[in-house]
């Protein structure tokens, strides 16, 4: 059950980045009238199916990482698919670090310096190795799920209805399809999971993120900050100090999480063409660069191309699946007959 709570950890903080945290990409992809329990429950489903049939390609394809799984499912596309990841990853850690910097500013404008000291930190991390990643994730996550749940929920007024928005299965699928695209990666690189291991893993997540987005979301309703860059700190602000330093820290750690997922998945990428030590080196020079569009041109923009790619990536696997699954139980009802040459 450990290994469970740390996998489905690493991958929550995939998901719950700065972007996420922040509320910012849930306002952007849901829309200002999708803020409410019907859109929280879509995504939680489609976590839930995204999540499965990516634990479920590693199982048949053997794991290995994004790449050697992706050599397995399409061997004419894999290079397209890695291309893809590798960007969306690059995108995600300019996201996170342009909201760590536009952060720091508002404290003690240093500028471009808190891009470097985040960056680095995040490479040092990656560096250590996957343990590393895997233990911070489990750690953190209990903070940044729990500041979300009490800053969320104090803001909550009861002249609101969860019932009133606007359905979108559109919206909640793109909206997935962007976050689970990156930690596909991850997610494909645990084969060795039990069925019943990989349910767990997808249940747990799914149940947490449409948790979380429904709490966060319709806090943000009710507070109406929709319009603003951060609306976190809009709903911190409105509680005193401690709640807006606590929502100051994360971020930070949200974007922390998502950074190393990100980073993880740039290395895996380059490594085996240039070495690790070049790939983390890579990455930093690209996440800089990127970062400095601003957190919200990089959401408002280069998020919604992510979610189309992540879309178009689980069609493929949905593709696959269905056909192994086909094939299987195929072999099973008729295996005696195909074994024996008849």
């Amino acid at each position: 059950m450990i290994k469970c709570l740390k996998i489905s950890a690493y991958l929550l903080g995939a998901i719950i980045g700065a972007g996420f945290a922040s509320g910012k990409e849930i306002v952007s992809f849901l829309g200002k009238d999708g803020l409410g329990i019907g859109n929280a429950v879509v995504c939680a489903i489609f976590v839930f199916v995204l999540c499965g049939s990516f634990l479920l390609a590693a199982h048949f394809a053997g794991g290995g990482g994004f790449s050697a799984v992706n050599k397995t499912l399409f061997p004419r596309m894999h290079c397209f698919f890695d291309i893809c990841v590798a960007f969306n990853a690059l995108i995600v850690l300019s996201a996170m670090t342009a909201v760590v910097t536009e952060i720091g500013n508002n404290f003690y404008p240093l500028k471009q310096i808190y891009s470097v000291v985040f960056l680095l930190f995040v490479v040092f991390i990656v560096y250590k190795g996957q343990t590393w990643v895997l233990n911070g994730s489990y750690i953190m996550m209990f903070f940044i799920v729990a500041v979300i749940i009490a800053v969320s929920t104090e803001n909550f007024s009861s002249g609101e209805s969860i019932l009133e928005q606007r359905f979108s299965v559109k919206n909640c699928f793109s909206y997935i399809s962007m976050n689970m695209f990156l930690s596909a990666g991850a997610m494909l690189s645990h084969n060795k999971l039990s069925k019943r291991q990989r349910v767990a893993v997808a249940g747990i997540v799914a149940v947490c993120v449409g948790a979380l987005i429904f709490t966060l979301a319709f806090a943000i309703r009710c507070a109406g900050c929709e319009g603003e860059n951060i609306p976190i700190f809009a709903l911190s602000s409105r509680l005193g100090k401690i709640a807006y330093y606590l929502s100051v820290v994360l971020l930070i750690l949200s974007a922390i999480t998502t950074s190393t997922a990100a980073v993880s998945e740039v290395s895996r990428f380059l490594s085996p063409v240039t070495g690790k030590k070049t790939a983390l080196s890579v990455a930093v020079i690209a996440g800089f660069t990127l970062s400095l569009f601003g957190f919200e041109k990089v959401v408002e923009q280069f998020y919604p191309v992510i979610g189309i790619l992540g879309g178009v990536y689980f069609i493929f696997v949905f593709k696959y699946l269905a056909v192994a699954l086909f094939n299987k139980f195929f072999h099973k009802r008729n295996g005696k007959v195909h074994d024996g040459g008849k």
